[in-house]
């Protein structure tokens, strides 16, 4: 949903494409922006932004840290990369 909020899409589009009423739409918004403590769809699409950058970030260092790490002999290697 945050997605297709942040594609610019309207209730009624979003609804559509999640196969949802429109109510519904409106009420799992009411409850992200309440979570996040935000009041419109721009904040909304913000947070995304920012979460999603997080995230990523977070997943490169936990690949960067796997292929570092041997799994079996729980040793780590003399070499780090990013």
């Amino acid at each position: 949903m945050v997605r297709l909020v942040g594609e610019h899409l309207s209730n009624p589009e979003v609804a559509a494409r999640l196969f949802v009423s429109r109510a519904t739409v409106k009420t799992h918004l009411v409850h992200i922006f309440t979570k996040l403590g935000i009041d419109s769809r721009s904040e909304l699409a913000a947070a995304a932004i920012l979460i999603r950058r997080h995230r990523i970030g977070a997943n490169k260092t936990r690949r960067a840290c796997a292929k570092n790490f041997n799994l079996v002999s729980g040793q780590r290697s003399t070499r780090w990369s990013m």
